[in-house]
């Protein structure tokens, strides 16, 4: 075979490579720019991910398909060959010559001089022209909703996914806040042994409901733990006051609101009300009688919370002195901060109780 007709050849096959990239390219560039719209609809839309690097991750894949694409359907010589005799109309002259490398008879070697001659008089740049394929044509389109889908696509929650993340986040916080306000309301008390526990492991709930989402599995895991590790001792810790559905007030007004709220397990009611009662009493030396039966009546009925009991009653027996007003107020405050804890502990079996529930309805628990 000539030089002119493998020059031909090289020729051919580099307008061949150009155009098979240009069509590979072209589709892929249109599959990258759907997917851009997949992507940004599924961002607004659906769920949420980093929109910037979930792109340049799906550009690099598209790209490398493209080149693994472009590669396997690169023109070969013979390929060349057949394309340039169908597109000039040779019947075949050149790949008949094609085989050929040395004429070993005239026969060979008139076939070679007859492919010499075509290849003389071919005009590859009209022959094989380099054209953009559909795929260029359309790209323009794609791209221009490419830009509308990230400029005007509104957002959205179709799936209600970022409802339950926000509630879950909320939860986690209201663990946090919790473990704070438990710390907080056992000061007073630093030798129990219930609350420290609890703390801890309230951090290190909210610590790994951080860590392991979206792993439902696992978070409802510990938050089960959790749950059922204090559960009873929290029901037990937190008093059931022993009243009657119908109850003779005891003659002080401002120990009956106290009792009012116990009995309605409004522990941080209770609580202000009665921290208001040792501030107004601060300036007061006389005895009080009827309030310290009130407190001690109250007492009586407290039920399972022995610590507030005995603060009541150390307050009814210095109301029953002259100048014991500071006293009496001190031991007020004890029952009030001792009844921020019982709201405390109260608070912490609700939240777990939220907490579990609100996992239990994300979606993709199973």
């Amino acid at each position: 075979m000539g030089d002119r007709v493998l020059a031909v050849i090289d020729a051919g096959r580099r307008r061949l490579l150009w155009t098979s990239a240009l069509e590979v390219s072209g589709r892929w560039l249109c599959l990258l720019a759907g997917a851009g719209c997949l992507l940004i609809f599924a961002r607004r839309c659906l769920f949420d991910f980093a929109l910037a690097e979930t792109g340049l991750a799906v550009t690099a894949l598209f790209a490398v398909l493209g080149v693994v694409r472009a590669w396997q359907h690169r023109p070969s010589r013979a390929l060349t060959v057949l394309t340039l005799d169908e597109r000039f109309g040779l019947q075949e002259r050149l790949a008949s010559a094609y085989g050929i490398d040395r004429p070993r008879d005239t026969v060979e070697q008139a076939v070679v001089e007859d492919a010499e001659l075509a290849a003389q008089d071919l005009d590859l740049v009209r022959g094989l022209p380099i054209r953009l394929p559909g795929g260029w044509k359309i790209l323009p389109l794609l791209l221009a909703v490419l830009a509308l889908a990230y400029w005007q696509l509104p957002h959205a929650d179709l799936l209600g996914l970022r409802a339950a993340a926000a509630e879950r986040q909320a939860e986690i916080s209201r663990v946090r806040a919790l473990a704070v306000d438990l710390r907080a309301a056992d000061e007073h008390e630093p030798a129990r042994t219930l609350q420290p526990r609890l703390v801890r492991s309230l951090a290190a709930l909210a610590d790994s409901l951080e860590a392991e989402l979206p792993s439902w599995r696992g978070a409802i895991r510990r938050v089960n733990a959790v749950f059922d590790r204090y559960e009873d001792e929290l029901q037990r810790a937190v008093p059931y006051p022993m009243f009657l559905e119908r109850f003779s007030a005891t003659g002080d007004r401002r120990i009956d609101r106290v009792r009012e709220a116990y009995r309605a397990r409004d522990f941080a009611s209770a609580s202000g009300a009665l921290q208001a009662l040792a501030v107004e009493l601060q300036n007061q030396n006389a005895p009080q009688p009827s309030l310290a039966r009130a407190c001690d009546n109250f007492a009586l009925e407290i039920g399972q919370a022995e610590l507030l009991r005995q603060a009541l009653q150390s307050a009814a027996l210095e109301l029953q002195r002259e100048g014991a007003a500071l006293e009496a107020c001190a031991c007020f405050t004890r029952a009030a901060a001792e009844l921020r804890l019982l709201a405390a502990r109260d608070a912490a079996l609700a939240a777990l109780a939220g907490l579990r529930e609100s996992l239990r309805r994300t979606p993709g628990e199973d």
